[in-house]
């Protein structure tokens, strides 16, 4: 909101007629600042103590808003997994005081040489089921994205989710990502259909390859970022996402993430992203 040009949150949301806003968080339970696609912006948002998230709630609710989910940057191939843990326990308590109930969060991200992806997918088994026997009282939601490369590969996701077999645990699904990865477009929609009912939370993504690309396999990030597009303009056709999300049963937000950003001058950025919402409410 505020990298593309918006003074504060709230005004963009505002403007742009939206009630809801999904909100990173960091180690210390503050969004002072957040890093994305090249560029940092500060936030100013503190969850840090109980009059913090009391503070923020009240005006919240004054603004007419909501948080549709918490952000957690997490990366469980770290080697200090208790800090990973902690993080998202920590997280997953402060959201229902400020009205959220689901956590986005991510998969092993900087792999390391030496380590299997089977060790991998124990890790994070192991990871997810300490955090939800941990809070199990809050009721709130794990979203894990496909993200990076090992968090995209259909075998991963499919085997977290179906060892964990919770409620509480599910996906961000990212509907650019898959694509990102490599999978050709048929894919990545027998993907997101097959995963559909998983869905916790969702990003809505773009992108655009050259025709002789779009039905093939790719390597991880090829033509990154310049093949990141609008979300009306991309490759992906986001009725078909939205009629499988639907019959899915999936009743939570579609959340506005166009990465093709940064290839605009900043005084374009607005108009663009009005231009997705447009597009994306037609197809609500």
């Amino acid at each position: 909101m505020k990298w593309i040009g918006y003074e504060n949150v709230y005004a963009g949301l505002k403007d742009l007629g939206l009630k809801s806003f999904e909100l990173y968080m960091d180690r210390e339970l503050k969004g002072a600042k957040y890093r994305d696609m090249g560029e940092e912006v500060p936030l100013g948002f503190d969850l840090s103590t109980s009059e913090k998230r009391r503070e923020l709630s009240e005006q919240l609710g004054q603004e007419g808003l909501t948080v549709c989910a918490i952000l957690v940057e997490n990366d469980f191939a770290r080697t200090d997994l208790k800090s990973e843990i902690d993080w998202i326990v920590r997280t997953s308590e402060v959201a229902p005081q400020i009205g959220c109930d689901t956590v986005r969060i991510n998969p092993p991200m900087r792999i390391q040489e030496g380590i299997s992806e089977g060790q991998y997918l124990d890790i994070t088994i192991d990871c997810c089921r300490e955090i939800l026997e941990r809070t199990k009282t809050t009721g709130v939601s794990l979203a894990m994205e496909n993200h990076g490369v090992m968090g995209n590969r259909f075998e991963f996701l499919r085997g977290v989710l179906e060892s964990i077999g919770s409620e509480r645990m599910g996906l961000n699904l990212d509907t650019g990502n898959f694509y990102w990865f490599g999978y050709p477009l048929g894919r990545v929609y027998e993907i997101i259909e097959y995963f559909a009912g998983k869905a916790k939370h969702t990003h809505i993504k773009n992108l655009k390859f050259a025709e002789q690309k779009r039905n093939s396999f790719r390597k991880p990030g090829e033509d990154w970022p310049s093949s990141g597009a609008t979300i009306y303009e991309g490759d992906i056709d986001h009725r078909k996402v939205l009629n499988w999300l639907r019959q899915a049963g999936y009743e939570r937000d579609l959340t506005l993430e166009d990465e093709s950003l940064g290839r605009f001058d900043v005084k374009e950025r607005i108009g663009i992203v009005k231009e997705d919402l447009r597009f994306l409410r037609g197809l609500i």
